[in-house]
Formats: C-alpha cells, structure tokens, sequence
C-alpha cells in the first residue's frame, strides 16, 4: 500500500478533507478477494461506507437498511463480510497495518467517497490527527 500511514489529499478529487489508501477483503463465491480503495477518513461517520460497485463485488450478508446518509446517493446496505484495512502509526514512527471486521455500509451508487468510519479507527486504539490548513494528518496509535 505504500507510504499509506500519511494522511492526506484525495487522489481522486479536489477537497482539503483526509484520505489515505487501504483495501477491502472479503470473499467473492467463497474465494479471498482484495481490492484496492481511497477511503475518506470521516469523523463523523460511525460505521465503514463503500461504494455499490466495490460491495457488490463481494458475498455479503446484509443486517440492516438505513435511510439515505451525507455520503450520497439513497439508501446504504449495513453488512457483514467485508474487512477494512488501513494503516496506523505509533510514537515511535512505526507503520502496522491494520485489519477490521465491523459493518460495512455498501451504497447504493458510486457517488461520493468510499468512508473509513469512526468504529473502524477506535476498534485499533487509533486517532485522527488532521490539520486541513496543510493538508497532512496520520492515524496515530
């Protein structure tokens, strides 16, 4: 995943808000599969959120519907069956990445950014360092 740990501008679009590079696992018709995303890391956001296109891709199993959210689009899928992955960083500058297993929100467009939701962040110990004046940030531990 590269130099990922950095927070920092979307590659993607045009807004001073903190991204950094991770994965989504999961399986697809029982084999392991992973996929490359940009997750917008979102303080507001309690749950995990991606787009239809990538959870489609993947045997989920849905627990829950939820009205439309800020993140786009109409309704979100609450699911199970999707890992996070994303990258922290500790005091002393070492880099671990690092897996999750909550829900997973799938949307049900493309529209907006793939979000890396607050559960994700505090079921690693992780917090949010961001400064939006500059444009630099980390997942610290």
């Amino acid at each position: 995943m590269g130099d990922a740990v950095t927070l920092g501008p979307s590659i993607l679009s045009s807004t001073n808000r903190p991204f950094q590079t991770g994965r989504v696992l999961g399986t697809v018709m029982g084999k392991s599969s992973v996929i490359d995303v940009e997750w917008l890391v979102d303080t507001g956001s309690s749950i995990s959120v991606i787009w239809n296109s990538l959870g489609s891709l993947f045997d989920v199993q849905s627990v829950a519907l939820t009205a439309g959210g800020t993140t786009g689009g109409g309704g979100i899928q609450v699911t199970t069956g999707i890992t996070t992955e994303f990258q922290v960083q500790d005091a002393r500058g070492v880099v671990t990445t690092v897996q999750t297993s909550r829900y997973v929100g799938i949307k049900s467009t493309d529209a907006a950014s793939n979000i890396l939701g607050m559960d994700a962040v505090a079921a690693v110990g992780a917090t949010v360092v961001w400064n939006p004046a500059f444009e630099t940030g980390m997942l610290g531990l």
